[in-house]
């Protein structure tokens, strides 16, 4: 209780409530972020982080098209999608970001060094990785 009452005196007392699924993302996606930055979703093993992204694009595969990093050409077609998409500014997802920490150092490379549209989002999704 003293705990709390501290957080809402210093803080604000709204600070610890955490928005829940696809509506919390929602509010992230349109107001807390940029089209230069990346979302990062962590889970644990055997839960799929990327959900909640889908369920924000209302399944239409067109607004988010996702890619499971560590299979086959992933990497290469993820690329290229992504520059077309920063240009249009639809979304990319990006699964299993903890199998490829080498890639992600490409994609920052890009992200900094473009202007993309201002309605393009990156979202990653994980495991819990010392890596990332």
């Amino acid at each position: 209780a003293r705990a709390q009452r501290f957080v809402n005196d210093v803080l604000s007392p709204t600070f610890c409530d955490i928005p829940e699924g696809a509506k919390g993302l929602a509010h992230t996606v349109e107001h807390e972020i940029t089209a230069n930055t990346p979302l990062l979703l962590c889970g644990v093993s055997g839960y799929d982080a990327s959900t909640v992204v889908r369920d924000l694009a209302g399944g239409d595969h067109d607004k988010c098209k996702e890619f499971a990093l560590g299979a086959g050409s992933a990497e290469h077609d993820s690329y290229m999608e992504i520059e077309m998409r920063m240009k249009s500014g639809k979304w990319v997802m990006l699964k299993n970001a903890h199998l490829a920490p080498n890639y992600l150092v490409r994609i920052e490379k890009l992200m900094l060094s473009s202007t993309p549209n201002p309605a393009f989002r990156l979202f990653l999704s994980t495991e819990i990785n010392p890596k990332l």
